[in-house]
């Protein structure tokens, strides 16, 4: 099972193992299932911009 892991401060970027990636536009990492979903459907407590 790998390492993967929200960012603490950008709910659109994550740790996959040490690397630092980012979902695709709209989206955010959904911590509770390990991915990137749309972001309407993730509970993010991070205010951010997600315009583009």
């Amino acid at each position: 099972m790998t390492d993967t892991r929200a960012d603490p401060s950008n709910c659109s970027l994550f740790f996959d193992c040490d690397v630092h990636k980012s979902c695709p536009n709209g989206f955010l990492f959904d911590s509770e299932c390990g991915f990137c979903d749309v972001a309407r459907k993730v509970n993010c407590s991070i205010k951010q911009d997600l315009t583009i």
